[in-house]
Order: structure tokens, then sequence, then C-alpha cells
């Protein structure tokens, strides 16, 4: 898959007026979960400062009503490779994404083979699922039905860094990445957020600039 996103600040934005402009473009509250993310690098040809790729293992912890749900509750990990990015406004990049039953096991499997871990960000998120953004008027003039189905909103507390709003569309391949990134763009516009505020740089990026 290709990931296609943007990370927006939040910083002066009134929350109550986002959440409701977000619902109100058919988007509905999925979860609310704990993300754990353990970044790793390698040396020589595999230093990911240099190649601007990533390696992680995330660990999630469900909260609020989803963790009183039995099947929820156990704790879930991820191993996680992303690509360079393809352009410079957008996150977009190759993402190849598995589950693992063992967070721990996964990171001594990761060490084993040469990466060590370089930092972990850790962050509180409320994630937005769309139901049909075709059929809102607002969005139907531009929007690119390669990206139908295919929007997550996240609302991210990240510690040591702030509030930021994820916007991320997913794709089968790169052909639909120029549709995708314009969508960014359309969809900060609807959610009234200043598009100075948007940024291409990861939360690692930054946490590891301060």
């Amino acid at each position: 898959m290709i990931e296609s996103e943007i990370k927006v600040s939040l910083e002066g934005i009134d929350m109550d007026k986002l959440i409701g402009r977000i619902t109100r473009f058919g988007f509905t509250h999925k979860e609310k979960k704990r993300e754990i993310d353990i970044y790793y690098n390698g040396a020589g040809e595999r230093d990911f400062r240099q190649t601007d790729e990533a390696l992680r293992i995330r660990k999630v912890e469900m909260l609020g009503a989803e963790a009183q749900d039995s099947a929820a509750d156990e704790d879930r990990s991820f191993i996680t490779y992303k690509g360079p990015k393809m352009d410079a406004e957008t996150m977009t990049r190759l993402e190849l994404q598995t589950g693992v039953d063992d967070g721990d096991t996964a990171d001594a499997i990761v060490k084993a083979l040469g990466f060590s871990p370089v930092f972990t960000v850790d962050k509180t998120r409320d994630e937005y699922w769309n139901r049909d953004l075709l059929k809102d008027p607002e969005l139907s003039r531009n929007w690119n039905p390669v990206t139908k189905h295919a929007v997550t909103l996240c609302i991210d507390d990240v510690r040591g860094l702030g509030t930021f709003l994820e916007i991320e569309i997913m794709l089968k391949d790169a052909k639909g990445a120029g549709a995708a990134k314009a969508n960014l763009h359309q969809l900060m516009d609807v959610l009234q957020l200043p598009q100075d505020k948007a940024t291409a740089v990861s939360y690692l990026e930054q946490l590891m600039a301060r």
C-alpha cells in the first residue's frame, strides 16, 4: 500500500468546533488508544537517517469504551516499514505493516538482525473513519474517486510535542498519489484548518530535532 498523509498542528484551534466539523463531513469515531512507537536504525547502507526510511514496532493499548471490550482488551503490536517520501509537501510513501503476537519478541528479532532502537514516540490517538465523502456536495466537485472509502483522521496528543490532526489516505499504488495530495489539502480547507499549519515532518523527526 501507498500511504499519503499530512500532519496539522492544532495549536490555537478550537477543538470542539473541529470535532463538530469532522462529524459533519461523515466521519465517525472509531477508537481511542495509546500508541508507543519504537523506531530502529541500522548502520552503513541501512542508516535510515540517510535513506529516509523507517522501521518501527508499535505497541497499542486501547482506551475509553474500547478498553472494556474483551476482544479489544488484549495488547496489540505491529511491525512497520516505511519507504522514502515521494514528495516534499506530504508524507506519501510505501508502507508495509503486519500484526505480531508479541511485541517484545519482535523487538528481539529486529535487534538480532542488527537494528538498534533509537527513539520512542508516545501518543494518545482518537481515530475517525469516513462514511462516503463523495456524497458531500462541498467535496464532490473535485474529489477524486481513487480515494473513496480510504480516508482516516486521527487527533494525536504526542508527548513532548503537542496536539495534531493526521489526515491519511491509503492507496493501492502510486498512481493516485497526485490526487491524494490534492485531497489532503482540500480536506484541510473544508475543516477550516490553515494550510500553513500542515507539515510533512514526522513526529519522530520533530521530536529528534528538539
